[in-house]
């Protein structure tokens, strides 16, 4: 449902009704991230909660095996998404540069679903120790990944659908950490010891919103790898189509009311401009619907809106380049979608908010160097915006520089990264 406030409505509705049931409390932890008007205790109770329930309550605690001096550290990281899926464009980068630091960690990867697609592959025979958990229950994936006594695990999916986490509450090492995927925050639950950021997500006055201690790496919480066909940067549409596109090809549970009310600033500012909305929910006339009334609230009027459905990844990332300036959602902001607009050559302006799910954006931009395209409020976000749709020259030069900013950037310097990442994981060990 692209309206989040009704979505939260219904969740109450069934936990109400159903408060022995997990399903709903998880899905109201992971909501609430996209709400206008979250609070952080309202997170970490829901999230709380649905821990309660999923937990093996006749579990036993196991005690913690320490690690033995005369071997090396073994790291496994588990998740069901080592495909093209964020979770696999940020990480595969990471796992081919692991080999180059054999003598650091033993490095296992656990994929909880088996892909095939070019990420997948890429990590399957990069060099790790990949196993296949695809079909196993819980209990025969936790035999599995104990009999290799893991020193640290690192969790890459959360809570986010399709995750395992009845599996990975099981404490399957003495050292839990999370890191990208359904990274949107705290994980809140006592099992997780550890969280990776950066500190253009996690400043250190949001500290206090984590539950974990939380691990800050040197230059950004991931890398990017970019997909292996080629994309060629465009001029911008606007030199054809004598007006200013702005775009947003993010999940439309991403627009909210503030959201929608700041981009009807700006178009109603740019009187001949056009809103490119590209999602898979746009499949659905509802969701359309929905996002049209939404526009009509704040005087958007809908036929300036473009509204586009699922592609393939080569077509939706050539898709972008229909944009002249990409407008990141709020509060939930974009991640891999700014890459792929900067991997084109299209600026994004980013309204940075309060949680870690809400300055994605910012971390990215900010790394590849043009933090000018981050904003400091709504107000700024507007005028950033107008300012930008006003340049034509500007918008042009972005198209051949971003790219090229991105491939220098930390977020390419695979081998780096891992050195860090790596060198900060055995520390929790040792």
């Amino acid at each position: 449902n692209c309206n989040v406030k009704k979505s939260l409505e219904i969740l109450d509705e069934l936990i109400d009704e159903s408060p022995q049931h997990a399903e709903p409390y998880r899905i109201k932890s992971q909501t609430l991230h996209y709400s206008d008007s979250f609070e952080i205790e309202a997170i970490r109770e829901a999230t709380l909660l649905f821990g309660r329930l999923v937990k093996d309550q006749k579990r036993k605690s196991r005690e913690k095996s320490r690690h033995r001096k005369n071997r090396l550290p073994k790291i496994g990281f588990v998740s069901a998404h080592f495909q093209t899926h964020p979770v696999g464009y940020m990480t595969a980068g990471f796992f081919c540069e692991c080999q180059k630091f054999s003598e650091l960690a033993d490095v296992k990867v656990f994929a909880l679903k088996h892909h095939d697609d070019f990420v997948a592959k890429t990590i399957q025979n990069c060099g790790v120790d990949y196993h296949n958990l695809d079909g196993l229950s819980d209990s025969e994936a936790e035999r599995k990944i104990r009999g290799i006594n893991l020193d640290l695990v690192v969790d890459l999916d959360g809570l986010s659908a399709g995750n395992r986490i009845s599996l990975l509450l099981k404490k399957l090492a003495p050292i839990m950490v999370k890191w990208v995927g359904g990274l949107n925050g705290s994980m809140w639950l006592p099992e997780y010891d550890y969280l990776i950021s950066d500190r253009y997500q996690t400043p250190e006055a949001s500290l206090q919103d984590y539950s974990e201690e939380v691990i800050i790496l040197e230059e950004s919480y991931v890398t990017y790898t970019p997909p292996p066909f080629k994309i060629d940067v465009l001029e911008p549409p606007h030199t054809v189509n004598k007006f200013i596109t702005f775009g947003c090809l993010n999940k439309a549970t991403k627009i909210s009311p503030t959201c929608m009310a700041t981009w009807a600033k700006i178009l109603n500012r740019i009187p001949e401009s056009r809103l490119f909305l590209k999602d898979k929910a746009y499949e659905d006339a509802l969701a359309i619907e929905e996002v049209k009334h939404l526009a009509r609230e704040v005087g958007i009027d809908p036929q300036r809106i473009i509204f586009k459905g699922r592609s393939g990844i080569k077509a939706h990332i050539e898709a972008i380049r229909e944009t002249d300036i990409c407008l990141d959602p709020m509060p939930y902001s974009g991640g891999l979608s700014t890459l792929e607009a900067i991997l084109v050559g299209v600026p994004v302006i980013t309204l940075p908010g309060r949680l870690l799910a809400h300055r994605h954006s910012a971390s990215h931009l900010t790394v590849i160097g043009h933090s000018e395209l981050v904003a400091q409020s709504p107000e700024d976000y507007v005028e950033k915006a107008i300012k930008l749709a006003k340049d034509p020259d500007r918008i042009l030069a972005y198209r051949h520089l971003l790219r090229n900013d991105l491939y220098q950037s930390p977020l390419l310097n695979h081998h780096a990264f891992c050195a860090d990442l790596l060198n900060k994981l055995v520390d929790l060990i040792r």
